[in-house]
């Protein structure tokens, strides 16, 4: 009906004084709604102006806003201290009498933050008044014989309200008012009795004038001389099972038809304007919606709600505790309640991160957290109490694992999982321990959880200089369970001992070259070959100009073979500096593997 040609928007001064109170958003929403649908066909009566403009004068809205909060708070005041006293005694269910007091201080005390709150909206009314201001003048109705009315109004309203004839009658025993002035002193200003009347008239006179066939009025009047009693089923389309909406007065519908030829009379508040704009653009008309139809209040808590509220102030209150404790400790939070590990919870995860097992939903979540932090190289950030509880033992593994094993080139992932293998001494001990195995198993395991030809180096130098500490207790002996089942291990198993690797250097002294280095042992394993035709790894290549030292040789044996660095000793003809022939080079990685030892197999 809105959109029909012969159809009129009138609104009234109570919708105005609403408008006072919406943010901006919502008030553009509006009126752009109204502009787009309706075109000029939206008038604001001139008696709508006048008491708006008179409401703005006195301070009419920020006043009863102040006086709301100030009855409010005073109810709290009292509600309190009647509370306190009939909660002297467990009452419905609570568990304590000191719990339901709590709850009641609780209540109240949210009650006073929103009214403080409330009473931060004054510092907006100027701004909200202009706009509405400017609008109301925008739309001004144009013309009309309003002054011209006063010379009958007082026997028209006489006999209207005597025989009670909408609008306006409720409004008959209206007295004048007593307000402040400039200079302090007080005057008298008119009751308004007849602004209803008045405001109808102005309505009637337009509709006829300029032939309107549906009358449409914004207003927030409930009074029973605009509104009948009762009920009509609501027309929008999602609340065809509402309450219903009250339907005009019936002799303002009679009087609309027969004085000014109107077909329909039609009343909407703001709720019930919201409910059309709601289906006819959705997308445009949110935010005034959501204002204006506010939801009904929940229901009181169930006792499981309660319950349920104390169990988190637990939680929240044990988080707390375990927060200082953590930093008492070094550490950056503290292991979850009831995560534990054990040779065969690891064991578990590890079976469960290889590849083609569905990863958990909270996994896949913090996959998310996972590539945002690769970005910013704050991969340690996100190893939070939160994350952990959320992973768990299974989820740890599987992240850490990885990290390592998805690194190949990318240099983000290598610095992130070295990022990781330097933070787990500051982290709680079961964490840490599934984090250590985690990368463990990513450099020494492939996808289907058997020993790679040759480890992965992306994190092993920090994981050696970890073995000592009880964190890699536990990871360290799932290795070697793993290996004792192999045919071919890396020429070095993590262990808890860290024991010294022998690196013999022997000289080939038969050569013109003198000092010429021939051979590299460690055990029966030599790691050099007479002509390496891969150039990576050839002595020329990798060494260049610099001298070639002993330690620079354990340098990159220890890189090439994924060998603990700081165990690394040099053995046989130790020299200054050695020469080399130009092809001679490392034995490829994948080729230097060794069979598991009597001793490791039986653990």
């Amino acid at each position: 009906m809105i959109r029909l040609p012969g159809s009129h928007i009138y609104i009234d001064t109570s919708f105005l004084m609403w408008m006072f109170k919406i943010g901006p958003e919502s008030r553009e929403e509006f009126s752009a709604w109204l502009k787009q649908v309706c075109g000029d066909r939206i008038s604001v009566p001139t008696w709508s102006t006048h008491e708006l403009y008179r409401h703005h004068v006195e301070k009419r809205l920020p006043t009863d806003v102040e006086e709301h909060i100030k009855k409010l708070n005073g109810l709290v005041g009292e509600s309190f201290s009647m509370f306190w006293t009939l909660f002297d005694e467990p009452l419905g269910g609570a568990p304590s009498v000191g719990h339901q007091r709590d709850q009641a201080r609780d209540a109240l005390r949210s009650v006073r933050t929103l009214t403080d709150r409330a009473a931060a909206w004054s510092a907006n009314y100027d701004r909200n008044a202009r706009e509405v201001i400017d609008f109301a003048n925008r739309h001004a109705l144009k013309g009309g014989a309003l002054f011209d009315q006063f010379t009958s109004l007082e026997g028209l309203s006489a006999a209207r309200y005597t025989g009670r004839v909408p609008p306006g009658f409720q409004d008959k025993l209206k007295k004048e008012k007593v307000t402040g002035t400039d200079d302090g002193s007080e005057a008298v200003v008119g009751s308004n009795r007849w602004g209803d009347l008045i405001f109808w008239q102005e309505v009637l006179e337009h509709a006829r004038a300029n032939r309107v066939r549906n009358v449409i009025i914004l207003t927030k009047d409930v009074k029973n001389d605009w509104r009948m009693a009762g009920t009509l089923p609501v027309r929008a389309a999602d609340e065809s099972n509402g309450p219903g909406v009250q339907p005009p007065h019936p002799m303002l519908s009679f009087e609309a038809a027969r004085t000014a030829g109107v077909q329909e009379l039609v009343l909407l508040d703001q709720g019930r304007l919201s409910e059309v704009m709601k289906v006819a653009s959705p997308e445009r008309t949110a935010k005034f919606v959501t204002t204006a139809r506010p939801p009904a209040l929940p229901p009181p808590k169930t006792d499981a709600e309660i319950r349920s509220e104390a169990i988190e102030r637990e939680l929240q209150e044990r988080a707390k505790i375990n927060a200082g404790i953590a930093r008492a400790s070094n550490l950056r939070f503290m292991d979850p309640d009831g995560m534990t590990v054990s040779k065969a919870i690891l064991l578990k995860a590890v079976y469960e991160t290889r590849e083609g097992v569905d990863v958990d939903a909270q996994f896949s979540a913090f996959e998310e957290s996972i590539r945002h932090a690769l970005a910013s190289g704050q991969i340690v950030d996100i190893v939070n109490a939160e994350a952990v509880a959320a992973l768990r033992g299974k989820g740890l593994v599987g992240f850490a694992r990885r990290l390592v094993s998805l690194s190949g080139d990318d240099q983000q992932r290598v610095a992130a999982a070295n990022d990781l293998a330097e933070a787990l001494k500051g982290l709680p001990p079961v964490t840490a321990t599934f984090l250590y195995m985690g990368l463990m198993a990513g450099t020494y395991l492939d996808h289907r959880n058997q020993f790679l030809a040759s480890p992965r180096p992306a994190v092993a130098q920090k994981l050696f200089a970890l073995q000592h500490l009880p964190i890699a207790s536990l990871p360290i002996q799932d290795v070697a369970t793993r290996a004792s089942k192999a045919s071919h291990v890396p020429l070095y198993l993590p262990s808890v001992d860290r024991p010294p690797i022998a690196v013999e250097f022997k000289i080939d002294t038969d050569l013109d070259r003198e000092n010429a280095l021939r051979s590299l042992w460690i055990g029966d394993q030599d790691l050099l070959i007479d002509v390496q035709s891969d150039a990576a790894l050839q002595l020329s290549r990798r060494i260049g100009d610099v001298p070639l030292t002993p330690a620079l040789v354990l340098d990159h044996v220890a890189d090439l073979y994924v060998l603990p660095r700081g165990q690394l000793a040099a053995a046989g003809n130790i020299i200054a500096a050695y020469s080399f022939d130009e092809h001679i080079g490392f034995r490829a990685p994948q080729d230097v593997r060794r069979e598991i030892s009597q001793g490791e197999a039986n653990g």
